[in-house]
């Protein structure tokens, strides 16, 4: 890894990302890398993230041509094997992949087992931080994000954000005092 976004920055659950050069400041979002450190970094490939978030068209078509681009949905679990597939061929790790896909698979059988028939009243209130920015930066996701309600099924939990005013589902900052 020779760059990474600049949301990413919680060596807890990162360790050693603070030596990692971020691509561009968290406030200008994921899909708005600082063009000139990006290429200076000489990547042979960007592994992106599709997030349904502003820019991501843009900043694919100045890739266009530079940079080859791997794009992945692993947030989301009817597509994420898929992408996982696509990285285990690319990095020659079929095996790994196909063993965290099995795994990945097994865990959400045996979670939706467990949870599936919760009623409202005894499904968990959640609040989910992102691992996005520091630890007390408190960004999370409202229901619009269309992963979470599976998230929500999976886990057998209720979201505390999901009708929260939001951009696509991104809460960039919950104030604590609300939370």
């Amino acid at each position: 890894v020779v760059g990474k976004d600049g949301y990413t920055n919680d060596g807890i659950v990162f360790p050693g990302v603070e030596n990692i050069p971020a691509l561009g400041a968290a406030m200008d979002g994921p899909y708005t890398p600082n063009m000139e450190t990006l290429l200076s970094l000489s990547p042979d490939l960007l592994v992106l993230e599709i997030i349904p978030m502003p820019g991501i068209e843009d900043l694919l078509q100045q890739l266009e041509g530079v940079i080859p681009v791997l794009t992945v949905r692993t947030y989301e679990p009817d597509v994420m094997i898929e992408s996982f597939k696509n990285l285990g061929k690319l990095l020659d790790r079929t095996n790994e992949a196909e063993e965290f896909i099995n795994w990945s698979v097994q865990t959400r059988s045996m979670l939706e087992g467990k949870t599936g028939n919760l009623s409202e009243s005894e499904k968990t209130t959640l609040f989910y931080k992102t691992s996005w920015g520091s630890p007390s930066e408190l960004m999370t996701f409202s229901d619009d994000m269309s992963y979470i309600p599976t998230r929500n099924k999976v886990a057998g939990c209720i979201n505390v954000a999901a009708e929260l005013t939001s951009q696509g589902g991104w809460l960039a900052q919950i104030d604590p005092e609300w939370l």
